[in-house]
């Protein structure tokens, strides 16, 4: 597998404290999302890199253990833990090998943004609360009913620009679901996102790194 540039040192005087890797499922409306966080918070300090459409939740496990492995190569280990961060990005859907999936993310500490049943649940969140057990249709036409943009683009894309202000508040929406979900014994039944986590581990390595930056 061809090596992300973002693994390999740059000749840069000022080396970036925080990278993070995703890899995800979809190859429209995940990586125009991520696109957006990574504008929005990414940086000569944050260094964020999107492959989308990288296949089968499994398959991206595969694909971010292997990208783990080079970077430990390539950095060393106590410098890549300290800096580093895989993330898959991928939905419930019908996939076959998802038990397996959770089990290779945890023996390799790669991190998972998991939606069941799709990444369109978390979009929804930046606008309002959901808590209704339903497929992936009636999310995303959910969506198109409280976001018309997304189905007016045909490919559904979302305009970052659109919900970058409301990123907190979809946080705190999809940790009170997962809560719910918790207290009811049913751990990610629908609905439910991960996603939240990689978002908020993106903007607080932001944070951190504007904060030393300024003292």
């Amino acid at each position: 597998m061809r090596k992300p540039s973002s693994l390999k040192r740059a000749p840069a005087s000022r080396e970036a404290k925080a990278r993070f890797l995703i890899f995800t499922e979809g190859k429209n409306t995940e990586p125009a999302y991520l696109n957006g966080v990574k504008r929005k918070f990414g940086g000569a300090l944050v260094d964020v890199q999107i492959v989308g459409g990288a296949g089968t939740p499994f398959t991206l496990s595969e694909k971010a253990e292997e990208a783990l492995k080079a970077a430990r190569k390539i950095k060393g280990k106590s410098s890549f833990e300290e800096r580093d961060q895989f993330w898959i990005v991928f939905d419930r859907d019908e996939h076959p090998k998802l038990a397996e999936t959770f089990e290779k993310c945890k023996a390799n500490k790669i991190n998972t943004a998991f939606s069941n049943p799709c990444f369109e649940l978390w979009l929804i969140l930046h606008f309002a609360d959901f808590d209704k057990a339903c497929d992936r249709h009636h999310v995303q036409s959910h969506l198109c009913s409280i976001y018309p943009k997304y189905k007016k683009s045909g490919g559904k894309l979302v305009e970052f620009v659109d919900l970058e202000n409301y990123i907190e508040l979809a946080e705190a929406r999809a940790k009170a679901q997962e809560k719910r979900r918790e207290d009811e014994g049913s751990a990610s039944n629908p609905p439910f996102t991960s996603v939240y986590r990689l978002i908020s581990a993106i903007r607080l390595a932001s944070d951190q790194n504007t904060t030393k930056d300024d003292q």
